[in-house]
């Protein structure tokens, strides 16, 4: 007699087949901080953003904010 399947088994992986996905960055994050790269892929503890980011995205929200006004 055939088992029946349910249709969740069907949709879902087991803990044991899911598979890791790294990016360039993360491999990049590896190499700067070992230890940070365990807490974000494990704990998903991630590490503070830098200023140079915070800053390039200020920087240009004050740029279009000034453009905009001669827009219009």
């Amino acid at each position: 007699m055939a088992k029946k399947i349910q249709a969740e088994s069907l949709f879902t992986i087991p803990e044991k087949k899911k598979k890791t996905w790294l990016s360039h960055s993360g491999i990049e994050g590896m190499n700067r901080c070992k230890k940070c790269f365990y807490l974000q892929y494990k704990y998903k503890i991630y590490h503070p953003e830098g200023i140079q980011s915070r800053l390039a995205n200020r920087f240009d929200a004050i740029l279009k904010s000034y453009f905009d006004i001669f827009r219009q």
